[in-house]
């Protein structure tokens, strides 16, 4: 998971960062001449800098060494934001803070203004230097709602309400606990279920779902749909990510699914505010236990999974919404979107 973050994930936003930096023709160009000028021999990081000083006349040896050689990554924050009337208009103020305990990153940070009368917003950079930067932007009209990096275009460390609850947060837990149901109607499910607890990579204590006073920090396994624990602690909170559930089916945002032959995996943040992660893990079978338990490891960015009959075929993926934070500030509840952005390249069929 460490290469996959920094071998796929870091890297994927150097480049997204260098096609903003530059826009998107010159980002093309620029690779096109990294591609003729090393075609057929081994290339890095210090041929694309080559390529993209020869195309833009530009000196990138700060942004290759802030985003390639320097390790750790910026935490962001909307420390304050306020509108006033200013003249003709308004005036926004914003304070922006750089949150890590390493000194300051140079950032270009995009962010969003919505203005009253409109639910599309205006997008401008902030370029942010120190650990505390502050802005003021003029605007037409009061400002309803801002927000700090909107697109997720700088490569930064998440706040954890940004990021919604997924799969790989219990794979990715620390010697994560085991809660195994007491009652299960077939033997060979809750053998499945034992074994798929104790073939990760860190098991942690197996539990019952029997009544008990404490469970250890950090993520959960929970299994069966009788699991005490998951009805008393997980059924509620998944209503309000619209997933309900009665004597026959699972009602998941809006899609009935059967309980017979159907398998169902859901991850929430731990009840109580607690840290960590818990993943609620319903099979269909004895069989299905075993193919997911190979085949969950590649669903990780998800949070809801539902998987058909004993071959746990894929019917139903999908992530839960994220909460607002601490990078949004609203002014009042007026509606408001992001519109999509076009994509790098519109390949034609």
């Amino acid at each position: 998971m460490t290469t996959q973050a920094v071998g796929y994930g870091k890297t994927l936003m150097v480049f997204h960062m260098l096609r903003l930096e530059v826009g998107d023709g010159v980002f093309l160009t620029a690779l096109r001449e990294f591609y003729e000028s090393n075609r057929f021999r081994r290339a890095g990081f210090a041929e694309i800098q080559a390529a993209f000083e020869k195309v833009t006349g530009r000196d990138f040896s700060a942004f290759f060494q802030q985003w390639v050689e320097r390790v750790g990554a910026p935490e962001l924050a909307l420390a304050s934001a306020a509108t006033v009337p200013s003249g003709m208009g308004h005036e926004l103020k914003l304070e922006v803070r750089q949150k890590q305990d390493a000194p300051p990153y140079r950032l270009h940070v995009p962010v969003a203004v919505w203005m009253a009368g409109s639910e599309i917003p205006r997008v401008r950079t902030l370029h942010l230097k120190n650990k505390w930067d502050t802005f003021s932007l003029n605007l037409p009209f009061e400002a309803t709602a801002v927000a700090l990096d909107p697109y997720n275009d700088v490569f930064r460390r998440l706040d954890h309400k940004e990021v919604p609850p997924s799969l790989a947060d219990t794979y990715g837990a620390l010697r994560p606990a085991a809660i195994l149901p007491r009652e299960e109607e077939f033997p060979d499910v809750l053998l499945g279920y034992h074994q798929f607890a104790r073939a990760q990579e860190s098991p942690g204590p197996l539990l019952d779902d029997g009544p008990f006073s404490a469970l250890p920090p950090g993520g959960l396994w929970v299994f069966g749909r009788q699991n005490q624990y998951a009805l008393k602690h997980l059924t509620e909170p998944l209503k309000d990510y619209g997933v309900t559930f009665d004597e026959h089916q699972v009602v998941v945002r809006g899609e009935p699914v059967a309980w017979k032959d159907h398998s169902f995996v859901f991850t929430l943040k731990r009840p109580g505010g607690r840290a960590g992660s818990v993943t609620w893990i319903v099979a269909g079978s004895g069989e299905s236990v075993s193919r997911l338990q190979r085949k969950l490891p590649h669903y990780g960015k998800y949070g809801y999974l539902v998987f058909a009959g004993p071959r746990a075929e894929n019917r139903i993926k999908g992530s839960w919404r994220a909460n607002e934070t601490d990078l949004v500030k609203s002014f009042d509840a007026s509606n408001r979107r992001l519109p999509p952005r076009p994509p790098l390249v519109d390949f034609k069929p």
